[in-house]
């Protein structure tokens, strides 16, 4: 069987598969400790622009919260925990309510659609790796697209990242509106920790955008949103009691995350399975099957099938988005 080892090698890409076993035990009792919190105090759902997002249900103080553990489990310094936590929280703040060619940018949140005018796949695991090598590069977008991007997202991104512009601003004015963030002298690891809270975001939000369920009758249906015409409120995307499972996979995936920025390395097609198979149960992801093979087909059929295909769904094409 393929490993993710077989094709890295480097001293960075070794620490990721030692990470990935050690991790495991540290995340549980910090995903369990807020699953009881939340379970006792439920907020309000926060609305974006007329979107519920599952972020929502947690709350920005919950998630934040999440993010300050899981970054000093991985040892990232105050000031990097501040900005991780900085960049997981923009795209809901800045970058969704942008104008710009991905109608919301609906890319930036997970989803397994794109919103372009048509109903196309949106590659959401290409999406997030690419947003790792924006990170590690300090902000330099211009890099080879990740086979399995959407070229107009791909472009977008491009666009409008580099060392000196986030989607139309400075990096500058980006950082000084940060609470607990001043001097900013042009760090790129400053700008490496924030990229990645994006790139957090990103994988995250997939668990509630990207997620699926089958019906009693064997139909495949999305977790939807209060917005969706034939929403059930027992199977929302929003609801982290409604088949926790999602939750923990998408918690555990903001660790991951944390974890590789704390070493400086890349996404990989492997990280959507971190946490394993006592997860991966009671929900589907849209596509993730066939977005594994088209971003990387060096790991073989027989070793994305072992992690993917079992919770793949083919998504029924929504008939708006």
């Amino acid at each position: 069987m393929a490993s993710r080892a077989k094709i890295a090698g480097s001293e960075a890409e070794s620490q990721v598969n030692a990470g990935r076993l050690a991790l495991q035990n540290v995340q549980e009792n910090i995903i369990l400790d807020t699953l009881d919190g939340i379970a006792q105090t439920e907020k309000p759902v926060e609305t974006f622009e007329g979107i519920d997002y599952i972020e929502g249900r947690w709350s920005n103080d919950r998630h934040s919260e999440l993010a300050e553990k899981q970054g000093k489990n991985n040892d990232l310094t105050a000031t990097e925990i501040t900005l991780l936590k900085a960049g997981a929280t923009y795209t809901d703040i800045k970058i969704h309510k942008m104008k710009g060619i991905a109608l919301k940018r609906g890319y930036w949140h997970g989803n397994t659609w794109s919103r372009h005018g048509k109903n196309e796949t949106s590659n959401y695991i290409a999406n997030y790796i690419f947003v790792t090598k924006v990170a590690l590069a300090g902000g330099n977008a211009n890099l080879p697209m990740v086979p399995g991007m959407h070229p107009m997202e791909y472009n977008d991104i491009k666009d409008n990242m580099s060392k000196t512009i986030l989607f139309g601003r400075s990096w500058e004015d980006v950082m000084n509106e940060i609470d607990g963030i001043s001097g900013y002298k042009d760090q790129k690891r400053w700008r490496q920790v924030f990229i990645y809270g994006l790139a957090l975001h990103l994988a995250t939000d997939a668990f509630a955008h990207s997620s699926y369920y089958r019906t009693s009758d064997g139909i495949i249906k999305k977790y939807g949103h209060k917005t969706d015409t034939d929403y059930d409120p027992s199977y929302g995307a929003d609801h982290i009691n409604d088949t926790p499972n999602r939750w923990k996979c998408a918690n555990h995936m903001a660790g991951w995350v944390a974890y590789i920025c704390s070493i400086k390395a890349k996404g990989d097609v492997q990280d959507f399975s971190f946490y394993g198979f006592p997860c991966w149960k009671g929900f589907y992801m849209g596509n993730i099957y066939t977005y594994a093979k088209e971003i990387d087909p060096e790991y073989g059929t027989s070793f994305l099938n072992f992690y993917y295909k079992s919770m793949n769904c083919i998504p029924p094409k929504p008939e708006e988005y």
